[in-house]
């Protein structure tokens, strides 16, 4: 099994890992390399997050579905191969396709046998089960779950999906004075999460005035569509908060909020920090 994010590399890295490339075919190929549906022959290649491909590569891509071929950069001849690809995406494919930022006939040659994933919040009994297995991939504590932490991961709706349950759980491994996770630490973490603060803060747009000055009270609208500036706000106060908690330390909080530390660097440049060189 060959496996690659199509989010995580640039259109020209993207093109060279899946595909390969010739020696002297871009500045810096300084020999032959084969790409990942080449390695991965007679077995299978995953593509995560398919979506997010260029459109010049989903034409080469779906070359290599029709023609069973595949083409390095800058190579003159194709070269057969025999694999298995399994897409993953978390975007409305026909809905990209509508929109023209995905090609309908990649999206017909990819769906030959659909897999839906429901969200978290339709599949309630699989939390638990799924966040004791994720508990042991962040930390080599052996925290165990007691009752009551079990209830608050159910309760929850996780809009966030699996990546939020994750990064919740990253956050209650960090803050957990012993082994024993108990649902107070658990609701704390999710409440500082992004889209729980989100979330929290829709609810409150949509809560209608309960008594207006005058005899005649005047109808208003009672939901208020949030804006991306208002994210925005609620992801910089949680940043500023997790800041805090962990002291300053940039790579403590970046790993709280499961972000690398360029990142959270970044972010923090943008709020006016004047420097984040130093933990």
């Amino acid at each position: 099994l060959q496996a690659i994010n199509c989010a995580a590399l640039a259109e020209t890295l993207l093109e060279s890992e899946l595909f390969g490339h010739e020696r002297g075919a871009f500045t810096g190929a300084t020999q032959q390399k084969p790409g990942l549906l080449e390695m991965a022959e007679g077995g299978t290649v995953f593509l995560d997050e398919v979506g997010e491909m260029p459109m010049s590569l989903q034409a080469k891509l779906l070359r290599v579905l029709e023609q069973r071929e595949v083409t390095r950069v800058g190579a003159l001849k194709p070269k057969k191969i025999d694999v298995r690809i399994i897409a993953a995406t978390n975007r409305d494919l026909w809905g990209e396709v509508r929109a023209g930022r995905f090609r309908e006939d990649l999206f017909f040659r990819l769906q030959v046998l659909p897999v839906m994933l429901p969200p978290l919040r339709a599949r309630p009994v699989d939390i638990v089960p799924l966040a004791e297995e994720l508990m042991q991939r962040v930390t080599t504590r052996k925290h165990v779950l007691d009752a009551d932490a079990r209830a608050a991961l159910e309760s929850y709706d996780w809009p966030g999906n699996v990546r939020e349950l994750l990064n919740v759980l990253r956050r209650v491994s960090l803050f957990a004075d012993g082994d024993a996770i108990d649902g107070a630490l658990v609701r704390r973490m999710i409440s500082a999460s992004v889209f729980a603060q989100a979330q929290a803060e829709r609810q409150e747009q949509r809560v209608m005035p309960t008594q207006l000055q005058g005899p005649e009270p005047m109808p208003q609208e009672t939901t208020v569509k949030p804006t991306t500036t208002n994210l925005a706000n609620v992801e910089r106060q949680h940043i500023e908060t997790v800041l805090q908690q962990m002291d300053g330390n940039i790579t403590r909080t970046a790993i709280a909020l499961g972000i690398d530390r360029r990142t959270l660097q970044r972010k923090l440049r943008a709020y006016g920090y004047a420097s984040t060189g130093e933990d």
